[in-house]
């Protein structure tokens, strides 16, 4: 009789670990999905975002007679502190006729008028530490406009000052194209 009771326990306690074992499982699978789903949603928006700057960029291209266009086209964003990353974006068109190679890089300027907008907590280090993407480089067939052109994201955390900061992105060509152009960045 007690070897009985022994097997009903023995039973029990093995339909009890198949019970949790089918439960964690499910969780784990709702918990992949629910993970993958995030991450989809995410790209699309930077999707829509680069669709839609590309279309602005393009307009302003057939009107205008520009080596480089910033979008937005007012040159102004604003990013929310510990919100998703956003930014803005630029295209180049290559006036000469042959390949050229060109590079750019992003930066917060000058230390001064940081300091001025944001308060003396900031640096300009801090504000450079904002942008994921300072610096890159892409070629350029001749008399051709980039046809996806350059995105710069800004991660802003929430220790960060409401202020507004003035970001440059430098282009330079390796046939003597040199571009400036500016983004106001304000911090909500």
């Amino acid at each position: 009789m007690i070897n009985l009771k022994n097997k009903k326990a023995a039973m029990e306690m093995s339909m009890g670990t198949i019970v949790t074992i089918v439960l964690l499982m499910s969780v784990l699978v709702l918990g992949i999905f629910m993970v993958q789903n995030i991450f989809t949603a995410g790209d699309e928006a930077l999707e829509g975002i680069s669709g839609e700057m590309n279309n602005q960029i393009n307009e302003l291209f057939a009107k205008k007679d520009l080596a480089v266009v910033m979008a937005p086209t007012d040159k102004q964003i604003t990013v929310k502190r510990g919100d998703k990353p956003r930014g803005f974006g630029f295209k180049v068109k290559n006036d000469v006729n042959e390949v050229q190679s060109f590079t750019y890089t992003v930066t917060a300027a000058g230390e001064s008028k940081i300091k001025e907008k944001c308060g003396s907590s900031m640096t300009i280090e801090k504000a450079n530490a904002f942008l994921q993407t300072d610096e890159g480089s892409f070629k350029l067939g001749a008399s051709r406009i980039q046809q996806d052109g350059e995105m710069i994201l800004l991660t802003i955390p929430d220790s960060a000052p409401e202020c507004t900061i003035e970001y440059r992105v430098d282009i330079q060509g390796d046939q003597g194209f040199i571009e400036t152009g500016k983004m106001f960045v304000t911090i909500d």
